[in-house]
């Protein structure tokens, strides 16, 4: 379920040895598909600048630069190695567009060459050093016919008219959902990928917690990808992950049923101060992961190990979870617990993922279920996002 992140690139630019490491975190987080685009920062009709004299330093103090500040800050640094002056990159380009072309392993391509050029000072544009360090990557016979017949040379965007024609000024230029993010720190790139990146809440009643529920179901609305034994963890992609975890920091306690929590990883543990299990039996396990490190309770039964509450009616509950200092609450479900607290009219935010899959299946539970209402109860749109085909959705109850 991987979502494409263009880059434009050139191997022998600093930023872009930034820019392949921030690529890797990207694919390892969020599951990006990393297309790379040849950018030629010294095409063959581009003269070669004149060399800058060196200012007297005098009695100034060295002042850090931004792309030293840069490296600081993401910890990366270039080795300090001697690398070939003045070296062009055109066959750099049409190599890495031939593996691409072939199905290849593009990122291990370009990251090789990468740290060939980085942190060997290779000459990387020589065709028989690309053909060694295409081993494994790329037939060397049709890399050299490729390279020899300039099979790609159209692909290849030099600077800086045509670069700029384009909308690329910088490389490394992101590309994510549409928006160009140019030689910017890491936080920033996966701030543009993720949703609800700027959450933030109204004031909680003063009695009860502000209360939202986050779920992630099918395009039908089913909450399970197997049987009712089954939990949902199949459904979301890394990207819905971090959603989720973004959502949980704004909270300060979780709730959730006891069906839903035995079919939960015992290894789960929130990062919320707070959790809360809903059980009229009290068949939980108190050394699972979700009481872990935290304050928890059990509300509706009694179990050794766990604090009981009194009450389970929503609204009781949540004036009890107020009292206690709870000013925002989390739901995660099952279907049958959301359906209460929607019922009772005391939630104030929906949270949806729509994962691309669809389940079917009279028996299986959706985002709630329950009794049906009255009549509908309208919550308006305050977000959409789409990362690749995943949806994510987020409403507000219209009071």
């Amino acid at each position: 379920m991987a979502f494409r992140v263009p880059v434009a690139h050139d191997v022998v630019c600093p930023w872009c040895w930034i820019g392949l490491f921030q690529a890797k975190r990207l694919k390892e987080e969020f599951g990006a598909e990393i297309e790379w685009l040849g950018y030629e920062l010294w095409p063959e009709e581009l003269g070669w600048p004149e060399p800058k004299p060196t200012a007297p330093a005098g009695d100034r103090p060295a002042v850090p630069s931004r792309f030293d500040l840069m490296q600081a800050a993401e910890g990366i640094h270039i080795p300090k190695i001697a690398r070939p002056a003045r070296m062009r990159t055109h066959n750099v380009h049409e190599a890495i567009e031939h593996v691409k072309a072939i199905g290849g392993d593009t990122d291990g391509f370009v990251e090789a060459v990468y740290r060939a050029y980085w942190e060997r000072g290779e000459t990387v544009d020589d065709v028989e050093v690309l053909v060694r360090l295409a081993h494994g990557f790329a037939d060397s016979e049709d890399l050299r016919a490729a390279l020899a017949e300039r099979r790609y040379r159209d692909k290849i965007i030099g600077f800086d008219d045509p670069a700029y024609a384009s909308g690329v000024y910088n490389v490394p230029t992101f590309i994510i959902l549409g928006e160009r993010h140019a030689e910017q720190p890491y936080s920033v790139l996966a701030e543009a990928v993720g949703p609800y990146t700027r959450l933030a809440f109204p004031r909680s009643p003063r009695n009860r917690p502000y209360t939202f529920i986050n779920m992630v179901t099918t395009i039908d609305g089913k909450i399970l990808s197997g049987t009712v034994e089954d939990g949902a963890a199949e459904l979301g992609s890394k990207v819905d992950r971090v959603a989720m975890r973004r959502i949980e920091a704004h909270a300060d306690a979780i709730l959730i049923g006891a069906t839903t929590l035995r079919h939960t990883s015992p290894k789960w543990v929130p990062s919320t101060k707070h959790r809360i299990v809903l059980s009229r039996s009290g068949d939980v396990d108190p050394a699972h992961g979700f009481f872990q490190g935290g304050e928890a309770w059990i509300a509706g039964a009694e179990r050794a190990g766990l604090k009981s509450l009194t009450a389970i009616e929503p609204a009781r509950l949540l004036a009890e979870l107020r009292d206690l200092g709870i000013e925002r609450l989390l739901i995660l479900g099952g279907s049958e617990i959301n359906a209460q607290f929607l019922a009772a009219d005391v939630v104030d935010e929906l949270f949806w993922t729509v994962a691309p899959s669809i389940k079917l299946g009279r028996e299986i539970p959706t985002y709630a279920g329950g009794e049906p209402l009255e009549a509908p109860r309208p919550f308006r749109l305050l977000e959409s996002r789409q990362v690749g085909s995943e949806l994510f959705l987020r409403y507000r109850r219209a009071r």
